[in-house]
């Protein structure tokens, strides 16, 4: 599966790992998954790794991210989402996400590297 999830309960996180093909079907059927998994709980954030991905996210399926967000949104409340994007195009598709995401219940972040996104999501949230 293109799109596949596992929790990490000792760094509150549920890792995402997105291969390609990337397609809106696939990851929406895994948020589907994912809001309806009992393990899914408040006080987690999301690190979706895209580190594998060799095509480059559409401009309609970043604009579609807010409402698949949302959905998590409604689950379990506010968290923060870190998308490690190493590629340019794919880094620039990310920093899109984040300013779609803003009125969002997920704060969303850009990153080059898993290391840096999870020092971001360990970090407390800013005031």
């Amino acid at each position: 599966m293109p799109v596949r999830y596992s929790f990490d309960h000792e760094q509150s996180l549920v890792r995402i790992e997105v291969i390609d093909p990337l397609e809106f079907e696939q990851i929406a059927v895994t948020v589907k998954r994912l809001v309806s998994d009992s393990e899914l709980r408040a006080g987690l954030n999301l690190l979706s790794d895209h580190s594998q991905l060799g095509s480059t996210a559409s401009t309609n399926l970043v604009r579609s991210i807010p409402a698949l967000l949302a959905q998590l949104g409604e689950r379990f409340g506010p968290f923060r989402c870190a998308v490690v994007v190493p590629r340019d195009a794919s880094y620039e598709m990310a920093r899109m996400a984040e300013v779609l995401s803003e009125d969002g219940p997920a704060q969303v972040r850009a990153f080059r590297s898993v290391r840096e996104a999870e020092g971001w999501l360990a970090a407390p949230p800013a005031a």
